[in-house]
């Protein structure tokens, strides 16, 4: 059997490690079609495309009566707590159970029918007239449909407008609305806590300055559902939808 002399050296060497592969090159017109193609659909989308301009904010879900704290009308030790929180209770149902100096017992009831957003007292604690006892959220309104209150910093405030659309998350779930009103004046601890009760924590929401409420209507499955409890949210307001370009042009 004969071998030709270059099959012999290619058994020898199959790999051929030490010469170098010769790539077919790309033609030129090939990349700068890509690289033009590339140009135009970035042009295109600068000009037509848009970038929505938001702004986020903490806030709460609620109604229109916020929550309201209930004081202890008389002193006394409590003897039991009747209500829990997160539970809705009807106008005159047993909050909590106190016994007088006198040694009498006295059942206090809710003031209104209401959502408890939080009991602020225990069994075997003494209340003096006017500790505060509960914060409830009033659900006997004419208008107690749940609403997100959002606390936008000032500066960004002036660019919310009513209709603006807006996404909420946290408690109870993601959901959408639309801003329904803008407040005309900065808010403070004192007013924060007269909307959010007196006992609410409101430096989370002071923490970055001066802020604005801001009233949302929610849409979809929150804003049919009543009795929705009361929770914390972060809003996103889509202030205007941008076209790239224009960021270019200022």
């Amino acid at each position: 059997m004969k071998f030709r002399k270059r099959a012999l050296e290619s058994l020898a060497s199959p790999e051929q490690l030490d010469e170098v592969a010769h790539l077919a090159p790309v033609p030129a017109w090939l990349t700068a079609l890509a690289l033009t193609a590339v140009v135009v659909a970035a042009s295109a989308w600068s000009v037509f495309g848009t970038v929505p301009r938001t702004v986020s904010a903490p806030g709460v879900l609620t109604r229109a009566a916020g929550v309201s704290t209930v004081d202890a009308t008389r002193a006394g030790l409590v003897t039991a707590v009747l209500a829990r929180s997160g539970e809705r209770v009807e106008r005159g149902q047993a909050l909590y159970e106190l016994a007088d100096a006198d040694g009498g017992t006295l059942t206090v009831g809710s003031p209104w029918t209401a959502y408890v957003v939080g009991t602020l007292v225990s069994p075997g604690q003494w209340v003096a007239t006017g500790t505060s006892v509960a914060n409830l959220e009033r659900l006997d309104t004419p208008d107690d449909r749940v609403r997100a209150v959002v606390y936008v910093a000032a500066p960004a405030a002036r660019s919310v407008r009513a209709g603006m659309t807006v996404e909420l998350s946290g408690a109870p779930g993601p959901a959408a609305g639309v801003v329904r009103e803008v407040g005309s004046f900065p808010e403070t601890a004192e007013s924060l806590r007269a909307f959010l009760g007196r006992t609410r924590d409101v430096t989370p929401f002071l923490s970055a300055g001066p802020v604005v409420a801001v009233t949302v209507d929610p849409t979809g499955d929150l804003a049919r559902d009543r009795w929705y409890a009361p929770g914390v949210v972060t809003a996103r307001i889509t202030l205007a939808d941008e076209r790239p370009v224009d960021w270019l042009l200022t």
